[in-house]
């Protein structure tokens, strides 16, 4: 899963050298924290900052 959205996550970006997709294991659940180049942030979770 996390070379999945490794790699779409870099096909939507501007920076894709800046991407990390990090597995957090949060109570027998797995939520994978991404870390991208800041001018990225709204592609990926919209302008607002905000997720539907």
């Amino acid at each position: 899963m996390q070379a999945f959205l490794e790699y779409i996550v870099k096909g939507l970006v501007q920076h894709p050298a800046a991407v990390t997709v990090t597995p957090v294991d949060r109570g027998g659940l797995t939520v994978y924290e991404l870390r991208l180049d800041p001018s990225d942030v709204g592609k990926i979770i919209g302008r607002q900052g905000h997720y539907h």
